[in-house]
C-alpha cells in the first residue's frame, strides 16, 4: 500500500468516528452543571426567583433531550444567570435580617443595662451580664 492510500484510510476512519461529528461535539459541550446550581438556589430565601431558575433549567434539559442544542444552551445560560441572581438576593435577605435582628437585640439589652445602672443597685454592677439581665427584668416587673 502506498502512503496516499494509508492517509486516505486514516482520514476516512477519523471522519467516521463519533468524536469528529460536529453534532456530537455540540451535544458533549452541554453539561447539566446548571441544574445543580438551580437546585442549590432553591435553598435561598428568594422563592419566586429561584423557582423561575429551576423552571428554566428543566426547560433547558427538555430542549436538550429533544435535540434542540442551541435552545438548550440559551435556556441553560438563562437558568444559570437567574440562579446566581437568586443566590445573591437570598444572601442579601439573610444579611439584612441578621443585621435587623441583632441590632434590635442589642438596643433592647442596652436599654435594660442603662435601666439597671440608673437604679443605683451596686450589687447588680458586679454580677455577670446574664444575671444582670435577669435582675433587670425582675426590677422592671417589680416596678
Amino acid at each position: 500500500m502506498s502512503q496516499a492510500a494509508i492517509k486516505a484510510d486514516l482520514k476516512e476512519s477519523l471522519e467516521e468516528s463519533p468524536a469528529a461529528d460536529p453534532e456530537n461535539e455540540a451535544q458533549q459541550e452541554m453539561s447539566p452543571k446548571y441544574i445543580f446550581l438551580t437546585i442549590f438556589s432553591c435553598f435561598c430565601p428568594s422563592y419566586p426567583i429561584n423557582i423561575v431558575a429551576f423552571v428554566f433549567s428543566m426547560m433547558a434539559l427538555r430542549s436538550y433531550n429533544e435535540g434542540d442544542i442551541d435552545g438548550a444552551k440559551k435556556l441553560a445560560h438563562m437558568a444559570t444567570l437567574v440562579a446566581i441572581a437568586a443566590i445573591i438576593i437570598g444572601l442579601l435577605i439573610i444579611a439584612v435580617s441578621c443585621i435587623v435582628h441583632f441590632s434590635l437585640l442589642y438596643s433592647r439589652n442596652k436599654e435594660s443595662w442603662v435601666t439597671a445602672h440608673s437604679s443605683g443597685d451596686e450589687e447588680l454592677e458586679q454580677t455577670a451580664p446574664h444575671k444582670r439581665l435577669v435582675r433587670t427584668a425582675q426590677l422592671q416587673l417589680e416596678s
